[in-house]
């Protein structure tokens, strides 16, 4: 079978900005750094961000695979044409085997519309894409093949389609759209009353960590995944509720999980309100699963699940010392500027969920009712400094480098959260620690990031068939009759 045809893939500065190794990224196929886009680079390298850190690092990427560079500029503006295939580690790593042209503007000969400010940086790109189109499209420069402008910005794309340019979002590390439907409908999969008489053989085993399961096989265990919520019965909420433990092939183990209606299932005197919130409750009050990820809109219950469960486990179960509090902060309106204090007193105002929540903990409700639908037992011993005394508020500024031993994390906003953001903060869970990521991905204020390819929809993704993470979408608005309204728009 004949390989498909080579593309040419210019590359925006926004590009590498969010993955600085995006331009080793695109298999056997020609990836194009015109010199605008690295003079680009070099006006953002310096700085604390995240989107510093990465415009330093692809600065770095170019500097290595031109230092394995022995060649001179050449015809029509291409100053290098590097081969990709074998040249070093990260192209290895990536399996790069294409190549790699950095190039000046042969673009200046090309005129855009009147309408089009010709100092724009955008524009340079633009007139940059149509020569190099004109020049590939004519047979010139090696023949004709599609050459793609690849661009984070929804403007530049919008202008690219204007001008006939084919153009598309960075997609690597994003999510397809089949997968998002995957997270929003199976973390947690409905299965009818007679699901059992369909099993070709069930038995009872003894687990060292969660005492007895049940192993059994059946045809629709394929489709599952490792920490996948069951619930068996005619009615979801009142079904029988299951955790699939472990998978091979048609046979599967799982968990029955204690009714939470009849039984009451609380954290830190919190009862679930409904089905999703017990699993989500469950997989939070598992020591044994270090990733736990929440996504639902607001007023599902997340943030208040979360705590709830790291304050059991800290205050009555002793399982972890401390809880550390910290969120991306992305403002979702105007920026209003630095903030004084220290570490703690700066997160402050980014962490009103959380100490929200904790005068929900602490209040005492006359009908046993508090927000997003969780009921209360009431916990008339818990003082809002107690608690308070055992949550560090953090700057995911300030994560890097970190190991987290015997720690319970909340991670809030995920979804304002780049992939590479999301890598480094899940990768400081140390031995005993436990990490809970919640988010929304239909509020995203970061720039540039999509349902697709934020940190929490990839990362909720990349842990679907690994034992050690789990995602539940929360559904329905429980906080408020206002907040559901809102939500339904």
């Amino acid at each position: 079978m004949g390989h498909k045809q080579q593309k040419q893939y210019i590359l925006d500065t926004n590009v590498l900005m969010h993955d600085p190794d995006a331009l080793l990224k695109f298999g056997r196929h020609i990836v194009a750094i015109p010199l605008k886009v690295s003079e680009e680079l070099d006006n953002h390298k310096s700085g604390v961000l995240e989107k510093n850190r990465n415009t330093r690092q692809a600065i770095r990427n170019l500097d290595g695979l031109m230092q394995n560079y022995n060649g001179a500029a050449n015809h029509e503006g291409l100053v290098a044409q590097i081969q990709l295939d074998g040249l070093c580690e990260l192209t290895e790593k990536y399996g790069a085997t294409g190549q790699l042209y950095l190039q000046t503007e042969e673009a200046r000969k090309i005129e855009l519309p009147f309408v089009f400010d010709d100092d724009k940086y955008d524009n340079s790109i633009l007139r940059y894409a149509l020569a190099e189109k004109d020049r590939r499209g004519n047979g010139r420069g090696g023949g004709p093949r599609p050459v793609i402008l690849v661009t984070k910005d929804i403007s530049l794309r919008n202008k690219a389609r204007m001008l006939g340019i084919e153009v598309q979002d960075y997609r690597n590390e994003a999510v397809s759209l089949e997968d998002i439907d995957v997270l929003a409908t199976t973390g947690m999969q409905h299965l009818p009353e007679g699901f059992w008489s369909e099993v070709q053989f069930a038995e009872s085993q003894q687990d060292s960590r969660y005492g007895s399961v049940t192993t059994f096989e059946h045809e629709l265990v394929g489709s599952w995944y490792p920490n996948q919520g069951l619930v068996i019965g005619e009615e979801f909420e009142s079904g029988k509720l299951y955790r699939v433990l472990e998978t091979s092939g048609t046979r599967a183990t799982v968990l029955q999980i204690p009714d939470w209606q009849r039984q009451r299932r609380e954290a830190f005197g919190i009862h679930p309100r409904n089905m999703h919130q017990a699993y989500a409750m469950h997989l939070c009050l598992d020591p044994h699963l270090p990733v736990v990820f929440l996504n639902g809109i607001a007023g599902s219950g997340k943030t208040l699940i979360a705590l709830v469960c790291g304050l059991e486990q800290i205050f009555n179960e002793r399982i972890y010392t401390r809880m550390i509090a910290t969120r991306a902060t992305v403002p979702s309106g105007e920026d209003i500027g630095f903030l004084p204090g220290t570490e703690a007193e700066k997160m402050q105002p980014w962490m009103g969920a959380v100490t929200d929540n904790l005068e929900v903990i602490t209040h005492e409700w006359e009908d046993d009712k508090c927000a997003d639908g969780l009921h209360a037992t009431g916990m008339k011993g818990a003082s809002m400094e107690m608690l308070r005394s055992r949550i560090d508020l953090k700057s995911t500024s300030f994560m890097r480098g970190r190991t987290l031993f015997k720690r319970y994390i909340i991670l809030d906003e995920g979804q304002n959260l780049t992939p590479k953001d999301m890598r480094t903060l899940i990768s400081r869970v140390g031995f005993g620690s436990k990490i809970v990521v919640l988010g929304n991905v239909k509020q995203i204020d970061a720039k540039y990031l999509t349902e697709t390819d934020n940190g929490l929809s990839v990362w909720a993704n990349r842990f679907m068939p690994s034992p050690l993470g789990a995602h539940v979408i929360l559904q329905g608005s429980e906080r408020s009759a206002v907040a559901d309204f809102v939500e339904r728009f």
